[in-house]
């Protein structure tokens, strides 16, 4: 399918089960394994333009594909995280945060981008107006913060977007300020 949409596109493909797919250089996988995903982006070069991931329904899987690949895309390359729906299903949610609470402790850091509540370390103690973030940023790499330029959900699917060269105005780790 993806070939009719991208006929000059150099496509990969990974799946659980062994895949053969005409015009698709396949990987079989498990996305809930780091080394894996790693040994993916060393088989392919990384430097992905766009990646969708319909692939596993687990948190575990979700959060380590994003968190292994994203910043192999390419500046202004597009992220498609499907099957977010499942982190409303308990069967799934083999980890803490869910996959939505990752995304939005993520769209929390792009909203708050530059303003001196937010900076490498995520939100001070100080800052105890935002204790009802149940999702804190410490386990999200500041690397990968930093090139989030925009994230939009939709029914069952975010579109998380890479910034596009240099630094985003404000991303810039902030001095703090004090307040008398």
């Amino acid at each position: 399918m993806w070939r009719e949409f991208f006929p000059n596109a150099k496509i990969y493909g990974a799946d659980i089960k062994p895949v053969e797919v005409p015009g698709v250089d396949c990987f079989q996988l498990d996305q809930g394994s780091q080394s894996e995903l790693a040994e993916l982006v060393g088989k392919t070069g990384g430097k992905f333009d766009i990646i969708i991931d319909d692939g596993g329904h687990t948190m575990t899987q979700q959060k380590n594909t994003f968190l292994q690949l994203f910043g192999h895309l390419e500046d202004g390359g597009i992220y498609f995280l499907e099957d977010i729906h499942t982190s409303y299903m308990p069967h799934f949610c083999d980890s803490e945060p869910t996959t939505v609470g990752f995304l939005k402790a993520c769209a929390n850091y792009v909203i708050l981008r530059g303003s001196h509540l937010c900076d490498e370390g995520g939100f001070g103690a100080d800052d105890c107006h935002w204790s009802f973030c149940s999702c804190q940023f410490e386990d999200i790499p500041f690397s990968l913060l930093r090139d989030v330029v925009s994230i939009q959900f939709y029914s069952r699917i975010a579109i998380i977007t890479k910034k596009i060269g240099g630094f985003i105005p404000g991303c810039e780790k902030p001095a703090r300020t004090t307040h008398s």
